[in-house]
């Protein structure tokens, strides 16, 4: 399920929500294969990444040495509550040589006890009759992944799913639109809250991937050769090409067919954005935008300017002025050989693309922003130039 009581309302999370999302992912971190049945509203909300999560577990096993007040640390460093008794996900309880924690991941709290520094039994048991429920030899113990206060970084749902997942989906185009619809209500509640939100939304659509498109059969061919680790048809492994593991999930394949369902309308927005900066932006001579070519059409998935060598402004104050309101620009794309990683390597240039990227910046081209998105950016530049 969903975090919250109602979608994207961040004020009312649901704790009983919050334990089951955290029950299944640490299935699936434990490499179990559960059937998951969910819904769009709950897909579409960003989990703990699978190594923020490893890092967040603590895991315990009968006749392990473990200093109590060690465990106490830990748990507390997670945001553990320590309460007389425990009733609800998120608590610790201490009596003597014994230790009741109630995990994120766990229909019941467990009930740890110590002999000293070894533990010695670890069952979960009743919050109201406080009798055992089942002995375990082994426990994992995880915190609220979906807290507000937490720094860890979040990922979508799909990464935790093995590649050779079975996904069933009933109306893929319904299901695309019930996640873009959750996209805009969580830009719109974030805006309720809090004025200075990012506005960096770039990809025309998300499935963990690319796509190749072509007429020509035997160039589709040779790319799937080398997707697949360009393995001969041999029964050995067997290479005589340099090959890559590129493919898309079954789950991220799926969900990338079925938001081609709204590309066109995805791309009719892209031009529209970059229409509106031109217009609004162009009376600026400082400013230049690049236009279509003859015989092309861009689907204008970002829009990019690119200043006069005798602009007033640079590049670089006017990103600075667009995160000082919190919205995200990026300088064009740094030149491969003045990457760090490839400074030793000799490169073959005539000045264009330094040039490109001392003088031109990425804006903010969101499908999902409105006009007054849009309008403020737009003032914010305009107001550098004024001043």
């Amino acid at each position: 399920p969903e975090s919250y009581r109602r979608t994207y309302q961040f004020s009312e999370t649901d704790n009983s929500n919050i334990l089951l999302r955290a029950e299944v992912l640490n299935k699936l971190n434990s490499n179990k294969k559960p059937i998951i049945i969910t819904y769009p509203e709950a897909l579409s909300e960003k989990v703990i990444s699978r190594n923020e999560l490893k890092k967040q577990t603590i895991k315990l096993q009968i006749s392990q040495t473990c200093d109590i007040e060690n465990l106490i640390e830990e748990l507390e460093k997670l945001n553990f509550k320590q309460s007389d008794f425990v009733t609800d996900p998120g608590q610790f309880s201490i009596r003597g040589g014994i230790v009741d924690v109630f995990s994120f991941a766990n229909e019941y709290p467990y009930r740890i006890e110590f002999n000293e520094d070894e533990l010695e039994s670890i069952r979960t048991f009743d919050i109201n009759s406080q009798l055992s429920i089942e002995n375990h030899k082994k426990v994992i113990i995880i915190p609220n992944t979906e807290a507000k206060k937490t720094n860890s970084k979040k990922t979508s749902f799909i990464n935790y799913l093995p590649s050779n997942s079975q996904l069933w989906i009933k109306d893929i185009a319904f299901i695309s639109g019930k996640i873009d619809d959750v996209f805009r209500k969580s830009q719109n509640e974030s805006q309720r809250n809090n004025e200075n939100i990012k506005l960096d939304f770039n990809d025309l659509f998300f499935c963990g991937g690319g796509a190749i498109l072509s007429k020509n059969k035997e160039f589709i061919k040779k790319a799937k050769f080398l997707a697949t680790q360009a393995r001969e048809d041999q029964p050995h492994y067997e290479h005589k090409e340099i090959g890559y593991n590129y493919r898309m999930s079954n789950v991220c394949a799926a969900i990338g067919l079925g938001q081609l369902e709204v590309l066109e309308t995805r791309v009719v927005k892209r031009r529209y954005i970059h229409d509106f900066y031109k217009n609004k932006l162009s009376k600026i001579e400082s400013i230049k935008f690049l236009n279509d070519i003859d015989g092309f059409y861009s689907n204008r998935w970002l829009t990019t300017i690119v200043l006069e060598e005798n602009s007033k402004i640079n590049n670089e104050k006017i990103r600075l002025e667009l995160q000082k309101n919190n919205i995200e620009s990026r300088p064009l794309w740094k030149p491969m050989h003045l990457q760090p990683v490839f400074n030793t390597y000799q490169a073959f240039t005539n000045g264009v693309s330094e040039d490109l990227f001392n003088r031109g910046l990425c804006l903010p081209s969101g499908s999902n922003m409105s006009d007054q998105d849009l309008n403020r950016i737009v003032d914010i530049i305009k107001n550098l130039y004024e001043s």
